[in-house]
């Protein structure tokens, strides 16, 4: 009799209660999609490590004194020609490493590497510290690399006032903790017939292109993941374009910064031109244009707790052809095409959602505002394949969206992050009369009516008194069975 009445007992609580008895407690019609996350570290090889720890074993291979610059190209001369001497072996690799304590060498003729046939390629070759300056408008590169496809290494290389920097031809080229400037005229990196090259940590300015690419496949320029932008990025400005890809495929450059290019010094552009892709280049990736929301052109749709806190951010993109990653960049005044500053990014799927659970605090947006007036922002759109060109946008607010309260649970709310790390999440979260419903929480601040809701369907609750009701009707129909029982007992 007790097993009966345990048995009616537990059918009605799955009748009453089904989503508590199954061991869920997310409430009807607030089912989410699981999240999935897009690893930060979208590349194409591994990092490279760009504080090299003593380097040619902390030898020096030759001391230049530009002072005297005949005696001094013959020193340079003479150990880049021997480079593949069995003492510039370290770790499996030829090392070269030079000083120059009087400054850097000025002179007017291209430094050619190697100067002969390569010998054992299964080794690659590392060059540190050269300093070098142009002392008239030669129609040449400062430095020409053709290695037939074995890796070199440039680290600490200083070029400055030539039309082109450094030329790499048939290498897998390594350009790391270096300054490239030019005169106007070529560009300062030139890959052409490149597979895997690596350019991060470089300051490149002054040249009609920053980074040029032909014929260049799997190159990663800049960072390889949020956490080591400031150490890796790679800072383009000043010059007509930043990066021009003119044929490759599988090329990077989520994360660096390009700004205040001028393509009005290359009449083949227009002004906004801060990255060029040619010719279906990089798979005829499109940028990825975000939907705007507000009636000044915002983009951000801002969700809030009761309490007033932003607990998620959204963006709605457009041309999203595959999984990957948003970069986002605050633009400088005289561009809005161009990024200087890194916010942050997000993870993405094809559905175009991008939800942001917080933003830098050197942003200065006001606690309780969902974004700020006139704050330009441009995105990258990164594929595991593929990085595009930018595309502008607002994260502005309006006062016009409607605000609808809501009420998000403490052990819903994820941890804090630092500033300018944006979670890759890609959580759908539907707009409902003006709101969210779910979506990932997060801090910062929301802007003037831009509170939009969260759960639709409330947890529902019962008193004592109504579940007592509830079970004495719903257990009537079972009396007839239990009196027939105990009869056939007597």
């Amino acid at each position: 009799m007790k097993k009966l009445i345990t048995v009616a007992l537990v059918l009605l609580l799955g009748l009453l209660f089904p989503h508590h008895v199954s061991g869920r407690s997310t409430p009807i019609g607030s089912e989410q999609k699981p999240n999935l996350i897009i690893p930060q570290s979208i590349t194409i090889q591994p990092q490279t490590n760009t504080n090299e720890s003593e380097p040619c074993g902390g030898q020096i291979t030759a001391t230049i004194y530009a002072s005297n610059a005949f005696s001094a190209l013959q020193t340079l001369n003479a150990a880049l020609n021997s480079y593949d001497d069995p003492s510039n072996v370290v770790d499996d690799r030829y090392e070269l490493c030079f000083e120059f304590p009087e400054g850097p060498l000025q002179f007017n003729a291209p430094i050619i590497f190697p100067v002969h046939s390569p010998g054992d390629q299964s080794k690659g070759v590392f060059i540190s510290g050269l300093n070098l300056v142009s002392i008239q408008a030669a129609n040449t590169p400062a430095v020409i690399v053709n290695y037939n496809w074995a890796p070199v290494t440039f680290d600490r290389l200083v070029l400055a006032d030539f039309p082109e920097g450094l030329r790499a031809e048939n290498t897998q080229l390594t350009l790391i903790n270096s300054s490239i400037s030019g005169n106007g005229d070529g560009p300062c990196v030139n890959l052409v017939n490149s597979n895997g090259s690596v350019i991060q940590d470089v300051d490149i300015a002054n040249c009609i292109v920053g980074i040029r690419m032909e014929n260049a496949n799997n190159t990663l320029i800049g960072a390889s993941d949020a956490q080591h932008y400031d150490q890796d990025r790679v800072m383009i400005h000043n010059c007509g374009i930043g990066i021009h890809l003119v044929s490759g495929d599988g090329n990077l450059w989520p994360r660096n910064s390009i700004y205040e290019n001028n393509s009005g010094l290359n009449p083949n552009f227009e002004w906004k031109d801060g990255i060029v892709i040619d010719n279906n280049a990089n798979g005829g990736i499109l940028p990825s244009a975000a939907k705007e929301q507000t009636e000044s052109g915002g983009v951000l749709l801002c969700e809030k707790n009761e309490e007033g806190v932003v607990v998620s951010r959204k963006i709605e993109f457009e041309n999203i052809s595959a999984e990957g990653v948003i970069s986002l960049y605050r633009t400088t005044r005289d561009n809005e095409y161009q990024g200087k500053d890194y916010i942050g990014e997000c993870g993405i799927e094809t559905d175009g959602i991008c939800i942001l659970n917080t933003l830098p605090s050197w942003l200065n947006i006001p606690e309780g505002e969902c974004g700020l007036r006139d704050l330009e922002v441009i995105a990258i759109y990164t594929t595991t394949r593929s990085s595009s060109y930018t595309a502008p946008m607002k994260f502005d607010w309006d006062s016009s969206i409607p605000a609808i309260p809501t009420d998000v649970p403490a052990s819903t709310m994820p941890q804090a992050v630092d500033d300018g790390d944006i979670s890759a999440s890609s959580e759908d979260a539907d707009i409902l009369s003006g709101g969210m419903s779910g979506g990932a929480a997060g801090g910062g601040g929301a802007g003037p009516g831009m509170k939009c809701g969260g759960t639709l369907v409330p947890h529902a609750t019962l008193n004592s008194a109504a579940l007592l009701h509830s079970l004495i009707w719903m257990t009537m129909p079972l009396l007839p069975i239990i009196a027939i029982r105990r009869r056939r007992h007597k």
